[in-house]
């Protein structure tokens, strides 16, 4: 595991910035509101795992939970051979509840989705772990017509500032915390159309800051950040500000259990 310390830091992406890398990206801008508005959070400190949950690691779980199964392989696109999963490689095609299940094996637990974006990209607000540039070579995410995931201990230069590994690209995580929209923790997360089309307007006066905060209040759907092998579009789902909701008992191909990372408080 590693450390990452109590303190303060940016949470989301603010208006400025969203305007800037649609400016350079061509992105829309709705397609940025549901990582907005951004403010500012403070977390106590805690340690977070610096690789990926693997396959190994979930297979000894599952050796002392027979009622869980190891996923055998992944399907990659367009009907293309299954890529066979080595004991390096991160585990995916879990479900919240597996993870859960995971975690308390393990004795850690699911970070919380603030946990998780200030493990990937520290205190100076940065878009990616690495820095404000997309580079395709520290992440792991379709470049292609298919994609297909890799070791954990591979693209090193895709550190975070506190030494985690791959929290963008290859295995997107699940996390703790309810899916909600920021700034509306009462409304439930309702499908995938509902991350469009917020309006956040900028705030006025001063910003208070929000102690260890969790997700929302209503609904099933879990957070899932850190964009997988899968996506299409690196530069957007890479960001750290990225995020998506989804049932617990959903499985994805590039979706795991802790899937890359499991919190654990400081005693």
């Amino acid at each position: 595991m590693v450390l990452v310390p109590a303190g303060e830091f940016q949470m989301g992406i603010s208006g400025e910035q969203s305007r800037d890398y649609c400016r350079s990206s061509g992105t829309h801008p709705d397609s940025m509101e549901f990582m907005r508005p951004d403010r500012r959070v403070y977390l106590d400190a805690y340690w977070i795992y610096r690789y990926p949950v693997t396959f190994g690691q979930y297979r000894a779980f599952c050796a002392a939970n027979p009622k869980f199964e190891v996923p055998s392989n992944v399907y990659t696109r367009h009907r293309l051979p299954d890529t066979v999963m080595t004991d390096d490689f991160p585990i995916c095609f879990v479900t919240w509840h597996d993870a859960v299940a995971y975690c308390k094996w393990a004795q850690v637990r699911l970070p919380t989705e603030a946990e998780w974006e200030k493990a990937a990209r520290g205190v100076d607000g940065r878009l990616y772990p690495w820095g404000n540039v997309f580079n395709p070579v520290f992440a792991n995410f379709r470049t292609e017509l298919h994609g297909v995931p890799e070791s954990v201990f591979s693209r090193s230069e895709g550190v975070s500032p506190y030494g985690a590994e791959q929290m963008s690209g290859n295995c997107r995580d699940w996390c703790d915390d309810r899916f909600a929209p920021y700034g509306k923790s009462d409304r439930p997360f309702k499908g995938p159309l509902d991350l469009w089309g917020f309006s956040h307007q900028p705030r006025k006066g001063e910003v208070s800051v929000e102690r260890n905060p969790r997700g929302g209040k209503l609904g099933a759907s879990r957070v899932i950040r850190g964009g997988g092998w899968g996506n299409g579009n690196p530069d957007w789902a890479g960001l750290t500000t990225f995020r998506q909701g989804d049932a617990p008992t959903s499985k994805h191909r590039d979706v795991g259990s802790i899937c890359e990372f499991g919190g654990s408080d400081i005693q």
